[in-house]
């Protein structure tokens, strides 16, 4: 056969009879309906896209009233692969993950209590319907900051030096409408990785935050009274109940 005919012969497919059909293959572009979507793209390996944040600090650098940042993950309840942040654990749940700013308002032996600082997009408090649960956070350096969007006053922040005269990374910049929800604490454990942002700048501040935690902390039981767990309500010693 000359080997240039390969270029010009009809090609004959063996159907799965093992018949030959003599259709000739067209060499036109295949005409895809028009609501087709392509397939998504193969996700790389997650060893290719690792990232390590910060470094660890020893605890007694992670005190209440500093601020850190490390990775926070949640599930996401929404269920959207799509969007940007989102993914499917191994287990096979959605969960959002998302770069944050904390401030410490209680330490432990192996972790702390942290409080996320929340900027909702850029858009504050504007579409939150339970603003007191927050209060402002701003950078201590900007005259005259923006108030609080709450019936609590601001937290003043003194960046780091090292974050303090860079603007190579806008995520380490205090955003003027950042505030820290007090009533969604998170954890963070000193085994893991993070970045010093900076601290709160007064020490009435870090009172505040923490008289703020506790505010909502149910009544200290007094000692002739324990929890009666099948109807919730207080057993006084002696078998009487209250309530």
């Amino acid at each position: 056969m000359d080997s240039e005919n390969w270029r010009i012969r009809e090609e004959i497919p063996v159907n799965w009879r093992g018949d030959r059909d003599r259709r000739r293959v067209s060499s036109a572009p295949i005409q895809w309906p028009p609501n087709a979507r392509a397939p998504r793209a193969v996700a790389e390996p997650a060893a290719q896209r690792v990232i390590t944040w910060g470094e660890k600090h020893d605890k007694k650098s992670l005190q209440p009233g500093v601020i850190i940042s490390f990775p926070h993950h949640v599930h996401d309840y929404l269920g959207a692969p799509d969007s940007s942040g989102r993914s499917i654990t191994k287990p096979g749940f959605y969960c959002f993950t998302k770069l944050r700013k904390f401030v410490i308002v209680k330490c432990y032996e192996r972790y702390c209590i942290t409080i996320p600082i929340y900027t909702h997009s850029g858009y504050g408090l504007t579409h939150q319907t339970n603003p007191n649960e927050y209060v402002g956070v701003r950078d201590a350096s900007i005259p005259n900051p923006p108030p609080s969007n709450s019936i609590h006053a601001n937290f003043l922040v003194q960046k780091t030096t090292q974050w303090r005269n860079d603007t190579s990374n806008l995520f380490h910049d205090i955003d003027p409408k950042s505030h820290a929800q007090w009533t969604r604490p998170v954890c963070f454990n000193y085994d893991s990785t993070c970045e010093i942002e900076g601290y709160l700048q007064n020490e009435a501040d870090i009172a505040r935050l923490v008289a703020l935690y506790y505010s909502d902390s149910p009544e200290k039981r007094t000692a002739d009274e324990q929890v009666d767990n099948e109807g919730f309500r207080v057993v006084r010693r002696g078998g009487g109940r209250s309530g």
